[in-house]
């Protein structure tokens, strides 16, 4: 759910497809994009397994390689990656929200 806003939020700044961001395609500006979305589900607490499941990777491989290797145009993804943190904060907070009325009335 919340990582699904945060893609969705990247995709529509870069205005980007989501079959092209989940296809094997490694055009510069979708590779942007998954990088983008992989530091913002990182500063969330995302596992890396979980944000490669989210980005259709088999294992966490090519996460690690786009958090901690590669460096073309990093510091303009991380800060997109805050930008979209800080605009999905008002949906985060409101899926929790649901969440814990979901666990309080059981």
């Amino acid at each position: 759910m919340i990582e699904q806003h945060i893609v969705n939020s990247v995709c529509n700044r870069l205005n980007i497809n989501l079959l092209d961001l989940l296809s094997g395609t490694r055009k510069e500006q979708i590779v942007n994009a998954r990088q983008t979305i992989c530091f913002a589900l990182s500063y969330l607490g995302f596992s890396q397994n979980d944000i490669a499941k989210t980005l259709g990777y088999a294992d966490h491989s090519p996460v690690s390689h786009l958090l901690n290797v590669r460096s073309h145009k990093k510091d303009k993804s991380i800060q997109m990656a805050k930008d979209c943190v800080v605009d999905c904060a008002p949906r985060l907070t409101n899926e929790i929200k649901r969440l814990n009325k979901k666990l309080e009335s059981k």
